[in-house]
């Protein structure tokens, strides 16, 4: 490219002449370097018709123009100052620099500078950021960030002037832009650093504490590469430490004065004080630029107790105590062991005297450390009675009485014994029979049962209701029998439940427990009648009010029933992995006793198709779910050793997708490749309709389904045919004419093995990124109602 005419070189400025010093390694890497180091400056927009004008914020200093290095046909991008250094370029490499026509003051005067290599070639390098069109982009490393800042640790040490900022990865030639962020602050540029080497060194200011975040980017970086960052935080000097207050012993013992010492030294000086009575906090001092730890002297209970009394010792406040014990209420069980006082506004200083006296009988005084707010000691017991405790020290005391009565009489039992009357597994529909049984032994008829059922999530209250004469039953939330009046014997209650969704572990629990008022104390034969039980005062003919004792045994006052509930969840998404299209998957199923009779498959559907489908069609019927218009389906094996409620993990290949044995892709779905070997979308061609949202279906009656989408292009996997120059000759009679086509057949889906608990080596790679796709669980509506065969 020849050189367009340029005017006379100005002398070099001291910029320029510092920037010469670089160190060479030729005689054209030296020239190249130099130049580079012209250039640290801001990378500003290419557009020529801007910069040929203003380059800078302030469009007066600074243009950029294409340096050339000692590579024939290479440049770099540069912005050396416009009247100084610009100059030095022209004429540089045999005048290879390209410069844009620009304006300079020189001597109070406007100077226009027509430009340099400002041809048509010139300008196509230079609007191309400096590289000849048409030639490949050059890879450049991102650049590595470290800093170091050395703290100021002493209060006599100042803040640093400077953090070194270590570079590393550069990549030699190039020019990168530093900005520093302090705190949040605005950024602000750096110099900019032309690479002479790997590696750079560049101080970054401080100018106060903060955080300092520094940002490397080459200049002329595109928008896909990346930049270095680092952060460091510069922390301030440490403060000057506070005068410490003590309490200063006096010749009298017991006695202080409050003290402040004025330095370090004078502090120091009163440890071992009056035999070392001083009491002295822990504190924090510098000694040699050093900050040392002092622990305290005589920072005890005590110590602590005087010093924040204002340095007298503290004259003791009045206790006060409350006694807890878990009383006895279960008829046969036995009385507590224990009774646990707890005490408060107790010095932790002093011990206090705790007295038991139980029934009038005084037990041995024990001492008991004081605990400051709130404190607790445990009192060992071995009958029933009244226990009294006193808690005192000199004339101050408190005291506290209870009462621990016996454990109440055991004159009946109230029991419940719960089922469901199905065989099996349920599924979701189906409804549940269950059968509580309530029976009341012992001397005395129970008093105004309730049988409370609340049922769990997954089941909701169906009626069916069967019961004995006298039992009354309200479904809900929770299911309700209640008997008005004395009730003895056994009692049968039945009811139906609906399941209405799958329980994560695999079963459906249901408890349900029976309570009651009391027992009915026998006086007279009138009292075998029903008693109605009300806050009313009851029928006098009935005598005294019943007494509420008791159960003899509620350890059978409740019963459950459990029952498996067979279903399946499925987790999944796509995946793109070596340009092919992949749907990883976890299924778990649960409630299945025997899998073999249950086979798994993995239907893929339009959302149309889905919407239509028939979902009552057995999992195993592959033909009869392809007719209903499903697009392609797949079977899940069961591994050797599988348990129900185990994951099933794996992954298939797209319905249309294909690789080869090295599991390189031969086919994408949605794409005909043409005779010349290029690659086309093609709406006719195979499963072209799963290319967007596809529903992927798990069928083991019941069924889930997960939502995916097509794996979308990214710039390490595309997912779809490489990108192929289509053919030179078209014909021209029919230009809407596609070309002759050679179609590939569709591959079946290629599944990666499925697995139980553990997945493959092989799956790792699919399952790493694997994107987790909501799960949307859906069943046939159906309502099935398994009752026993009765005599």
């Amino acid at each position: 490219m020849p050189a367009a005419a340029t005017p006379p070189a100005p002398a070099d400025t001291p910029e320029q002449a510092a920037n010469a010093a670089a160190p060479p390694e030729s005689s054209d890497a030296s020239d190249a370097a130099a130049s580079d180091e012209d250039a640290a400056q801001p990378q500003v927009s290419r557009d020529a018709s801007q910069r040929s004008a203003a380059d800078t914020p302030n469009g007066k200093d600074k243009v950029t123009i294409c340096h050339a290095t000692g590579a024939d046909g290479k440049w770099v991008e540069n912005r050396p100052d416009r009247s100084g250094d610009l100059n030095g370029h022209v004429g540089h490499q045999d005048g290879r620099d390209i410069i844009p026509p620009f304006t300079y003051e020189e001597d109070g005067e406007m100077v226009e500078f027509p430009g340099q290599n400002w041809d048509e070639d010139g300008i196509a390098v230079y609007e191309n950021g400096c590289a000849t069109p048409g030639d490949p982009d050059p890879e450049y490393s991102t650049p590595a960030v470290e800093l170091v800042a050395d703290q100021c640790e002493a209060t006599t040490d100042e803040l640093p002037e400077t953090v070194t900022a270590h570079l590393s990865s550069l990549n030699v030639g190039q020019s990168y832009l530093l900005t520093v962020t302090v705190s949040g602050s605005e950024p602000v540029e750096l110099p900019i650093v032309t690479a002479v080497a790997t590696t750079a060194e560049v101080p970054v200011p401080v100018t106060g504490v903060g955080e300092y975040t520094v940002s490397a980017t080459r200049v002329g970086a595109s928008g896909e590469e990346r930049s270095g960052v680092a952060s460091v935080t510069v922390v301030s000097c440490p403060e000057e430490p506070a005068p410490v207050s003590i309490c200063h012993a006096t010749g009298m013992d017991g006695k202080w004065v409050l003290n402040s010492p004025a330095t370090m030294g004078q502090l120091l000086g009163h440890v071992g004080h009056q035999d070392g009575r001083d009491i002295i906090p822990p504190f924090t001092y510098e000694d040699d630029g050093q900050m040392v730890e002092f622990p305290g002297q005589n920072w005890d209970e005590d110590g602590i107790a005087a010093y924040e009394n204002g340095c007298e010792a503290p004259e003791p406040p009045v206790p006060s105590i409350r006694i807890e014990v878990e009383q006895c209420t279960v008829a046969g069980s036995e009385l507590p062991t224990e009774l646990v006082v707890v005490f408060e506004n107790t010095l932790p200083s002093l011990d206090y005297e705790l007295t038991v006296i139980h029934d009038g009988e005084e037990s041995p005084v024990r001492l008991v450390r004081g605990a400051g707010a709130e404190g607790s000691v445990t009192v060992p017991i071995s009958a029933a009675g009244t226990y009294e405790v006193v808690l005192s020290h000199d004339d101050v005391s408190d005291t506290a009485t209870v009462d621990v009565a016996p454990c109440p009489d055991a004159d009946f039992d109230l029991s419940l014994v719960k089922s469901a009357l199905v065989e099996g597994a349920v599924e979701v529909g189906d409804v549940i029979r269950y059968s509580l049984t309530v029976a009341a032994d012992g001397t005395h008829a129970v008093l105004q049962p309730v049988v409370t059922d609340s049922l769990p999530d997954g089941l909701v209250f169906a009626g069916g209701v069967s019961a004995p004469d006298g039992w009354s039953v309200n479904g809900g939330e929770t299911v309700t029998a209640t008997f008005a009046g004395a009730f003895s014997g056994t009692a049968v209650i039945e009811f139906d439940a609906m399941v209405t969704s799958a329980p994560a572990l695999g079963a459906v629990i249901n408890r349900a427990c029976v309570s009651s008022d009391g027992a009915v104390i026998e006086g007279t034969p009138e009292r075998t009648t029903a008693v109605e039980v009300g806050d009313a005062a009851r029928d006098a003919s009935l005598g005294d009010a019943p007494r509420a004792v008791a159960d003899s045994d509620p350890g059978n006052d409740c019963g459950e029933a459990t029952t498996p509930v067979r279903s399946v969840t499925v987790a999944g998404g796509a995946e793109c992995v070596n340009d092919t299209p992949w749907f990883s998957y976890s299924v778990t199923p649960s409630g299945i006793a025997h899998p073999a009779g249950l086979p798994i498959a993995l239907i893929w559907w339009s959302p149309e198709a889905y919407a239509a489908r028939d979902a009552g069609i057995p999992a195993a019927d592959h033909a009869a779910i392809l007719a209903d218009g499903a697009a392609q389906v797949d079977t899940i094996p069961y591994p050797s050793g599988w348990v129900s409620g185990q994951p099933l993990s794996g992954a298939m290949l797209w319905p249309g997708a294909s690789v080869d044995s090295a599991g390189n892709p031969t086919g994408w779905p949605g794409w005909t490749q043409r005779a010349d070997g290029t690659w086309f979308e093609d709406p006719s061609a195979p499963f072209y309709d799963l290319r967007g949202e596809t529903i992927v279906e798990i069928r083991i009656n019941p069924t889930a389904s997960a939502t995916t989408v097509y794996p979308p292009a990214t710039p390490d996997c595309a997912a779809r045919p490489p990108e192929t120059v289509p053919p030179a000759v078209v014909p021209v009679d029919n230009p809407n004419a596609a070309p002759p086509v050679m179609v590939r057949p569709a591959a079946a889906a290629q599944p990666i093995a499925a697995t139980g608990s553990e997945a493959p080596a092989a799956l790792g790679l699919i399952a790493a990124g694997l994107l987790a796709i909501g799960v949307i669980l859906s069943s046939a509506r159906r309502r099935r109602t398994v009752r026993p065969t009765r005599e």
